[in-house]
């Protein structure tokens, strides 16, 4: 007779899995399912998303809350936007909420409290950063816009002649959230 508590627990030792979120330009994000058995490897398209918007630039995960942040550039409308996504088990994505963003949002972290109050912050290409407020369930809402000007343009004007905030970072002591402004050399 088979023992299946036996044989489950058996696979589950010598197979696993990892599911992989990928944005691209052609306005989809794709979830990948990186599967390891007896130290071969396999990637294998699992899901398939077009809610984000036309240019997905930048996914951010919250693991503990089974939720993804997708933020599109919008590079061919006049607003960009930040979307929240379910993240189920196998990888496939339910969304939860979207809203429209000021333009360009290419980077987003999370920053706050894990078990409390927490906020994304993104970065936009377009010369400004902006805050969102997360609950528990996956939704935001806007807490914050700051549009940037730069008074004295950098070295390279065809890339610096505007700010260009192009990265959200969390610092180690998760006190701080670092843009870098290509801009203005920052």
């Amino acid at each position: 007779m088979l023992n299946l508590p036996f044989l489950i627990a058996t696979a589950a030792g010598v197979c696993s899995a990892t599911n992989l979120f990928v944005a691209s330009y052609a306005g989809n994000i794709t979830t990948l399912s990186l599967t390891e058995r007896k130290g071969a490897y396999q990637l294998q398209k699992t899901h398939y998303n077009q809610g984000c918007g036309p240019n997905p630039s930048w996914l951010t995960l919250d693991f503990d809350r089974s939720t993804l942040y997708c933020m599109d550039e919008g590079l061919t409308v006049p607003n960009g936007s930040l979307s929240s996504y379910h993240t189920s088990p196998d990888g496939m994505l339910t969304q939860i909420q979207k809203a429209a963003t000021i333009s360009s949002p290419v980077s987003g972290v999370i920053f706050g409290d894990a078990s409390g109050q927490r906020a994304i912050a993104l970065a936009h290409y377009t010369g400004a950063v902006s805050s969102w407020a997360l609950g528990e369930n996956g939704t935001f809402k806007s807490l914050q816009e700051i549009t940037f000007n730069l008074t004295k343009p950098g070295p390279n004007l065809a890339r610096q002649s505007t700010p260009h905030e192009h990265e959200a970072i969390l610092d180690p002591t998760g006190q701080f959230v670092i843009m870098p402004d290509l801009g203005a050399d920052l």
